[in-house]
């Protein structure tokens, strides 16, 4: 590797690394997500636990109730913190996340329906959520117009992105960060809608060509065909 490209990959590597240390310190708990909470000299506080539905946190040593939703780590260290100065001296409290469940993605199908997919990582890139949900690998996906939808209250933002260059040119300026919300939509190609609209007309054709003479087959026929 020659010593340009190899300062390049650490100074794009370095950034990488801050940006997914930054969205550790700003994750906001919720629901599923789970948490490891450490008391420096003090093990017999030390406790696991998932959030629970409605936002809940329960100190097992105490069955002490707090409210979770919707802080980050550092904030729900420092409510800890508080509770525990009741029976410890300027107690010092970590709070790692050891499970991210909270957040979702969605993706649309070209047909109708979707999916959603949980973010199991405090930031994810496009292309760590399009391989998690498989789409590359469907033969339906229009990879050069794939649309995301970031949500928001009030302005939702929509792009189209070439993922069929992140994956077969090795470009990857748009593989942008997907937001907890965010909805991925691969369009149906031109070829794929022709083929579906002919399917759904000779569907008829074939199953005329399978039935016999009795009449609750082609009571069936008529009922599902000529309404």
């Amino acid at each position: 590797m020659r010593k340009i490209d190899r300062e390049l990959w650490e100074k794009k590597e370095a950034e990488r690394v801050d940006f997914e240390a930054d969205a550790i310190r700003k994750y906001t708990l919720g629901p599923d997500d789970a948490v490891r909470v450490v008391v420096r000299n003090h093990p017999e506080f030390d406790f696991g636990a998932m959030v629970e539905e409605g936002g809940e946190l329960v100190i097992p040593l105490t069955n002490e109730i707090m409210q979770a939703d919707g802080l980050t780590r550092d904030e729900l260290a420092e409510t800890i913190r508080q509770y525990l100065t009741a029976y410890i001296d300027n107690p010092f409290v970590s709070v790692f996340i050891t499970t991210y469940g909270s957040k979702k993605y969605y993706v649309l199908l070209p047909e109708g329906g979707g999916s959603e997919y949980i973010m199991d990582k405090a930031s994810m890139t496009l292309w760590e959520c399009m391989f998690r949900a498989g789409i590359p690998e469907q033969d339906t996906a229009a990879l050069r117009r794939i649309q995301v939808i970031t949500p928001h209250k009030t302005h939702p933002t929509h792009r189209w992105i070439n993922v069929y260059a992140m994956l077969y040119e090795g470009k990857m300026e748009d593989n942008i960060r997907i937001e907890p919300g965010t909805i991925i939509y691969y369009p149906m190609l031109a070829i794929d809608k022709f083929d579906q609209l002919l399917k759904h007309i000779t569907k008829p054709v074939k199953t005329l060509s399978n039935f016999g003479s009795d009449y609750e087959s082609w009571d069936t026929f008529r009922k599902e065909y000529l309404r």
